[in-house]
């Protein structure tokens, strides 16, 4: 039988076709929301995280963060230099997760929104004994036996994974038809699976207001699900709320949960105006006198008033 030239001219056209249609979505595909960067991230199991970048630049509270250490740092100073890459101006949103491995390690993935020079990255990563195969690139981190692996989700999107695995960043999904994820409102928060807690020792006790956070961290073992949001303050000049909710497994471990956290509180309360306790210290013992609590069934909510002062204090 003849071949037929027609039909390998019609199936190359149908390739180029999808081709040309995969790229277009790859360049129009856009992160509307936190819920849209969740949805790449590996997250079964995980603790997760977001941080809106953007308003904490507008707020001015990233202009002090920059002033800390970390920019003072000479192999971040070399980073920007050889990157074009500053998260003061360039980073605008990051969601994360951590993900514990059987091995007892973990696996640190980012979703970074942002702008970014990737042929700069990629020299970067080839002049630090790094390389670049297809999309990922992979470069040894600072920490022996560990790697920083990333790729390209979108032009302003990255993708990166901290890791003993070289090309862990593999991990994300970058398929097209994801769905966004219900998250938490607020410009910052962070949810606590109880099964990423499953494994993690009870802290020490101390005494005062040590003692409460060491009960406060040990009860975020009982939740099925814990998440913290922070968001701005009705009054703007009160700084910011952080607001609790927990999800617990019946009525009674919610009952339970409440008093524990009603308890604590009391501690710090009583404790809160001891003489000789530090700026800092007093700034936090503030913070946590501030907690209010509800419950409602299965679920216990509660709130604290984040001051200007704590938050001056922590960028000290």
């Amino acid at each position: 039988m003849k071949s037929k030239p027609w039909l390998f001219v019609g199936l190359a056209v149908v390739i180029a076709g999808a081709a040309i249609l995969a790229l277009w979505q790859y360049r129009h595909f856009s992160v509307q929301s936190a819920g849209d960067m969740v949805s790449v991230l590996p997250s079964k199991d995980a603790i997760l995280f977001f941080v809106d970048v953007n308003t904490l630049r507008r707020t001015g509270f990233l202009e002090k963060l920059a002033a800390n250490k970390v920019t003072e740092d000479q192999e971040y100073k070399d980073f920007v230099a050889q990157t074009h890459f500053n998260y003061e101006r360039d980073l605008d949103r990051i969601v994360g997760s951590v993900q514990k491995l059987q091995n007892g390690s973990a696996v640190y993935y980012l979703t970074l929104d942002g702008r970014f020079d990737w042929s700069q990255l990629t020299l970067y990563v080839k002049r630090h004994n790094g390389d670049c195969i297809h999309s990922l690139c992979s470069v040894p981190a600072t920490k022996p036996g560990w790697w920083i692996s990333y790729l390209p989700i979108h032009s302003k999107l990255m993708g990166l994974a901290y890791s003993t695995e070289k090309n862990a960043a593999y991990g994300f999904d970058v398929g097209r038809n994801l769905k966004p994820q219900s998250v938490p409102p607020g410009f910052a928060w962070l949810t606590i699976p109880q099964s990423a807690l499953s494994n993690v020792a009870a802290p020490a006790q101390t005494s005062g207001a040590g003692s409460s956070l060491s009960t406060l961290r040990s009860i975020l073992a009982t939740p099925k699900q814990s998440t913290f949001s922070l968001t701005a303050a009705p009054d703007s000049t009160s700084g910011a709320e952080l607001h609790f909710k927990a999800d617990l497994a019946s009525e009674a471990s919610a009952l339970a949960l409440e008093n524990q956290l009603v308890q604590a509180t009391d501690v710090v309360r009583q404790t809160a105006s001891e003489k000789g306790a530090s700026k800092d210290t007093a700034a936090l013992a503030n913070v946590l006198s501030s907690g209010h609590f509800s419950r409602s069934a299965t679920q216990v909510r509660g709130v604290w008033v984040v001051s200007p002062a704590f938050l001056d204090a922590i960028t000290q």
